[in-house]
């Protein structure tokens, strides 16, 4: 321990001598807490493992992940947090290099300002049937929020919302969870995927641990991934057979005639990365700007006031969207509150080496921009803990004008960055169409505030 190449950098003795203490964090479900507790004893650069290194400043986010000339080593993804490969062939979560940056290349069309338009009036049909969906059940006689009858999952609701829109984006065809507010067995069979595949990831640096645990997972499970795989490779094959002019993903990338570029194995796992990538991901920041708002109706009232400023609902377009600064400033304090990936994503320091905010990092060495931890430490915000939209402000009060709002990056920076990042189409037009065509909005946000709390 204090002969490693690590032993200047801060952090508790035990998790400089042993990986297992943050792992059994990990595994608990609480890295991101618990590691933000030893940043804000620790400051901004922590040893959280004998060869790991987590960082809150926000230099760390070009020095980590930002475009670097050629011939300055690449940060490639720690092979332990991508775990191993289920559809064979790597999507665009986990391919690197030069096969990463043509999967990006093929699919940026589906992802551009031009597409977001022609895909906003399908993102918002969703959002006005999650609307009816919640207004017939404000509606019911035992409607009571004191009563379990009465109350309304929102968490399970914009899953239904996020998983049609992304099934309809992916497929063609969504799913009809909103119409039978109910989860399909391929759902189940995703969500219970991602539970494996997060215990995997946790112990995926015990290479004997992780080929028993692959042993000793439950039968059902291994099921669940075949399920899920199988289900993607079905629908994605239906897609392909079909013609259609609906601005679904593989419309767009057609008409930018970069289709030709990938295989179909790459086409079937890249598919299955957007189900993963644009469902609970959206989900869960929506539930959070719906919690932050049921528990500050300051701001909720001030949001409401904006959004019905306009005569026509129509008016609420994309443009007009993105000009509101109140629901802007929500939504990016929901991010900071909230983000969807909390954990870091871990980089390999490259060959030779490299300087990350000032301190030499060897090579080989993991090293991560722990989004949680960077959101709620005094180092970077005041009262970080509140949810405060008026930060995000372009004329903030004056108590939070030295924030680091710049650090604050949901969708990641440079090359690997989240191909979805121009786009909060969902987390814009769920909250307004909610706002505008809730009859009886407050009684719905009281609704909510029982199963959020």
């Amino acid at each position: 321990m204090y002969l490693h190449p690590l032993r200047g950098y801060p952090g508790p003795k035990l998790y400089a001598a042993a990986i297992i203490p943050i792992y059994y964090q990990r595994l608990r479900g609480f890295g991101p807490q618990f590691t933000t507790e030893l940043h804000k004893k620790y400051g901004p650069v922590v040893r959280i493992a004998p060869n790991q290194i987590s960082y809150t400043d926000n230099q760390a986010w070009k020095e980590i992940y930002g475009h670097h000339p050629a011939g300055n080593g690449t940060w490639r993804k720690d092979p332990a947090q991508a775990g191993p490969e289920e559809a064979g062939t790597p999507g665009i979560l986990r391919s690197e290099g030069q096969a990463h940056s043509q999967l990006k290349r093929t699919f940026n069309h589906a992802f551009s300002d031009e597409a977001l338009k022609e895909q906003e009036g399908l993102i918002c049909g969703y959002a006005k049937q999650l609307v009816s969906v919640l207004q017939h059940r404000a509606e019911l006689p035992k409607a009571d929020p004191n009563d379990a009858e009465g109350q309304v999952d929102m968490v399970k609701m914009y899953n239904f919302a996020t998983f049609d829109i992304m099934a309809d984006l992916v497929f063609g065809e969504d799913l009809g969870l909103l119409e039978n507010t109910t989860y399909t067995p391929w759902v189940y069979a995703m969500i219970g995927h991602l539970k494996s595949v997060s215990i995997m990831h946790a112990i995926a640096r015990w290479q004997l641990l992780t080929a028993v645990m692959k042993r000793l997972l439950p039968k059902f499970i291994k099921e669940m991934r075949e399920a899920h795989f199988n289900f993607c490779v079905q629908r994605v094959d239906k897609r392909m057979a079909t013609k259609t002019e609906r601005p679904d993903f593989w419309s767009l990338v057609i008409k930018a005639g970069t289709h030709r570029d990938i295989s179909k194995g790459q086409l079937y796992a890249t598919m299955s990365d957007f189900m993963f990538a644009g469902t609970e991901t959206t989900a869960t920041i929506l539930s959070g700007i719906t919690y932050y708002l049921c528990k500050n109706p300051e701001s909720m009232a001030t949001l409401v006031a904006e959004i019905r400023q306009f005569k026509n609902p129509e008016d609420l377009n994309l443009n007009n969207l993105q000009a509101l600064p109140f629901l802007q400033a929500c939504i990016n304090e929901a991010f900071r509150l909230y983000p969807p990936v909390p954990v870091g994503n871990m980089r390999l320091a490259p060959l030779g080496g490299a300087i990350v905010c000032g301190r030499f990092v060897p090579e080989g060495t993991t090293v991560q921009y722990t989004q949680y931890a960077a959101y709620h430490t005094e180092h970077n915000f005041k009262n970080p803990e509140l949810f405060v939209p008026k930060r995000w402000l372009p004329t903030p009060p004056e108590e939070y004008t030295s924030d680091k709002t710049e650090v604050v990056n949901p969708f990641g920076v440079g090359p690997r960055a989240c191909i979805g990042k121009n786009s909060q189409c969902e987390a814009e037009d769920l909250p307004k169409c909610l706002a505008w065509h809730s009859t009886n909005f407050e009684c719905f946000w009281h609704m909510c505030s029982g199963t959020l709390t």
